[in-house]
């Protein structure tokens, strides 16, 4: 024990003096990496492959001597180019992929941006595969608007433009090309090689759709920049491309002179090649001497190395006395925190587990108060309904009963965004779509809220377009929570003012149209530093000890459900002045218009089993029914529901789940065992979110929570029939 402990303090001392060392090795080692990859890339951007490829080789092999990824993805990118320009496209994508994956473990942008353009060059020019050419490149572009780079975006958009060219798609040349110039316009040095790019790519596809006379303004703007940079490889392609222009529009003098201008050039390019051959020594000669001094730098390195190995000796020997004296106290002091961690271990794990029962019983807690406080509250809102729909009752106690009917649906609305926030923390929420009519839907949500609005004073306005009086595919559920919260929060903070709710047709397409909601009120509005603030869960702007504005939640639900029907709120406050809220949604047109007639000749009356213990919701889900135009036969539990199938054909189930004898589980399997095709839908005091699968698993078609209104009632009904009557 004794041993090993001295032995793992050498080690120790051993790491210390030395990390001072491999920190100097490793700065060197970086700094000629860079060093070569400047002399690679200005060679690169030269054509001059061969240095290219020698200078980015050298890079390569010397990152291997440190451990830093980001600059392992510049060196192969480095290398993927080199090759890319000397037409050796196994080896540039070899690298261009090693890059690739270097820069996606560093998380270095500007590399993955140069790697995937480097694929989708080697896939348009060497493969001539377009699709795959896209994949990168469009790839690439969605890393440069990231990096919001103009120099990344103009090259990305110039290759795009050149490959739809070269495969004769002009239009969408044309579009990268304007793409291109506009961040080409924006670049506060812009590189020779860059203007020439962006000519040449404009004349190619000028020239492809025959509009000679602007390819030959591009072409002329091209060739003063080759000319005087001496790009003698692209003056040759520019002038071969004029040539092809005049012998298209029979200027056969014109196309012989730049035939020998060609020929002239050509010469000059020789001796060019001719002095590209004496640089290529020189850059030999540069790299020998980069060498050499890489190899007095390692010497350097290995001589601090030798002096603190000596001072590591006489270091050791002073402390290995110390050590040893030590030791005990060491070991005691070991001792000691093993038994107060093992003890603190001890201490964490009964804390653990009662944070995990915590939990649990908090989950429970959430689905009893939901059942308990749902099942009533059902039977509250039903009978509210239907002593409204009895004229001499009303008549009397009307007040009563639009109080009555407003405390049921503030409670039903409270009850429910507490559990929302629970499913919404969770990720629990997934849309469901069915067929709706908006207009419908968007004018039962006012006249319910109106008298909600009334006692506060308020007026509350609707603005609809009639057209909006068809069948839409669209979550009607959240779309009625999110637009039931929004208004009801205007409501709450405006006092003797109007609320205007206003929807406007903004995009029609061929299968979706997009609408605006505009919620605007004349409240008490927002000051602009708590402006984010109300989308936070039980977070208000306004504090008024003397005023209760709710729970806190119904804008930031709102905001989630927008979130997940791809659209974003928007919020214009004044304080004192009141507050604007927006949002867009597109919405899918039903296909399913003229069906909806025939439903409407064919529905009445159908046959509803409702499948329920409570007595009370037996006698208000009935009536409701009824009252609809419908016939209803009750079933106590979920046996009386099977040998009621079993008897008799119903258009519709409603199923309560928590039942004596038999569950709304078990009967559903049942019968969908006999009759497989009948509308089974859960109406259920549970939380939705801890019973929805096995709902779906056993083939029910919808799940709906207790209470609901008739209005509600009356909707169930006709989605899940007018599928069946359709």
């Amino acid at each position: 024990m004794k041993k090993k402990i001295i032995f793992l303090f050498f080690v120790f001392c051993y790491t210390v003096v030395f990390s001072q060392t491999n920190t100097y090795q490793q700065r060197v080692f970086t700094d000629s990496i860079n060093k070569l990859l400047d002399l690679a890339k200005t060679n690169i951007n030269a054509n001059n492959f061969e240095s290219a490829l020698n200078f980015s080789t050298q890079a390569v092999d010397l990152t291997y001597n440190i451990e830093d990824k980001s600059l392992k993805s510049e060196a192969y990118a480095c290398l993927g180019n080199s090759y890319l320009i000397a037409e050796d496209y196994a080896n540039s994508e070899k690298y261009f992929k090693l890059a690739l994956g270097f820069a996606k473990s560093s998380k270095n942008n500007f590399t993955r941006v140069a790697a995937l353009n480097g694929l989708g060059n080697v896939q348009s020019t060497h493969y001539n595969n377009i699709d795959k050419a896209i994949y990168y490149f469009e790839e690439a572009s969605k890393y440069t608007k990231k990096l919001n780079s103009h120099s990344s975006i103009f090259i990305n958009a110039m290759n795009m433009a050149s490959m739809y060219t070269e495969y004769n798609k002009s239009t969408k040349a044309l579009e990268y090309l304007k793409i291109g110039e506009e961040h080409y316009q924006k670049l506060e040095e812009i590189p020779s090689v860059y203007s020439l790019t962006l000519f040449v790519n404009y004349a190619d596809h000028y020239k492809q759709i025959k509009q000679y006379d602007t390819a030959l303004e591009y072409y002329d703007k091209a060739l003063d920049i080759a000319q005087k940079n001496q790009f003698y490889n692209d003056i040759i392609n520019i002038s071969h491309a004029k040539c092809d222009i005049f012998e298209a529009q029979g200027q056969l003098d014109k196309a012989l002179e730049q035939l020998r201008f060609i020929q002239k050039n050509k010469s000059i390019f020789v001796e060019a090649e001719a002095q590209k051959q004496i640089n290529q020594i020189n850059a030999n000669f540069k790299l020998k001497e980069f060498e050499q001094e890489l190899l007095v730098s390692k010497y350097q390195a290995e001589l601090a190395e030798a002096n603190y190995k000596n001072t590591l000796i006489i270091v050791l020997s002073v402390l290995t006395a110390i050590i040893i004296v030590f030791f005990f106290f060491y070991r005691y002091k070991s001792n000691k925190k093993k038994r107060e961690l093992k003890a603190k271990n001890a201490a964490l794990k009964i804390e653990k587990n009662k944070a995990e029962k915590a939990t649990q019983l908090k989950s429970e807690l959430i689905s009893n108060i939901s059942h308990e406080l749902r099942t009533p509250l059902h039977g509250v809102i039903g009978i509210t309904s239907m002593l409204m729909e009895d004229e001499e009752v009303n008549s009397k106690h009307s007040s009563l009963l639009q109080s009555l009917q407003f405390s049921g649906d503030h409670l039903k609305n409270l009850v429910n965004n507490i559990l929302r926030i629970s499913d919404i923390q969770s990720e629990n929420i997934v849309l469901q779509k069915t067929n709706v009519n908006l207009y419908t839907l968007i004018n039962n949500i006012i006249d319910s809220l109106k008298f909600q609005a009334e006692e506060k004073g308020n007026t509350l306005e609707l603005t609809i377009p009639k057209s909006l009086n068809k069948l839409y595919y669209t979550d009607g559920f959240r779309l009625s929570e999110i637009l039931i919260n929004i208004i009801g929060n205007s409501i709450k903070f405006t006092s003797n003012g109007r609320i205007k709710v206003h929807i406007i047709k903004e995009q029609i397409d061929q299968n979706s149209e997009t609408l605006l909601f505009k919620i605007s009120d004349t409240g008490i509005g927002i000051p602009l530093e708590k402006q984010e603030l109300i989308f936070e869960n039980f977070k208000q702007a306004v504090k008024d000890e003397n005023t209760s504005y709710g729970a806190g939640l119904g804008l930031p639900i709102a905001k989630y459900l927008l979130e997940k029907m791809d659209s974003k709120i928007r919020l214009s406050s004044i304080e004192h002045h009141g507050t604007v809220i927006s949002f867009r949604i597109a919405f899918e047109v039903s296909n399913q218009q003229a069906k909806e007639l025939q439903f409407e000749q064919n529905l009445k009356p159908l046959k509803v089993l409702v499948v329920e213990d409570n007595k009370i919701n037996q006698m208000v889900t009935q009536k409701l029914i009824l009252s609809i135009g419908h016939d209803c036969k009750i079933a106590k539990n979920g046996l009386e529901a099977v040998k009621a199938c079993e008897e008799d054909n119903f258009d519709l189930i409603l199923m309560d789940l928590n039942m004596p004898i038999m569950n709304g589980f078990e009967a559903t399997e049942k019968i969908k065992t006999i009759k497989p095709n009948t509308k089974i839908v859960a109406l259920t005091a549970l939380e939705i979110s801890e019973v929805k699968q096995r709902c779906f698993d056993l083939g029910m078609d919808s799940i709906i929570n207790k209470p609901i209104s008739k209005s509600q009632l009356a909707e169930i009904i006709e989605i899940k029939t007018v599928q069946q009557v359709c």
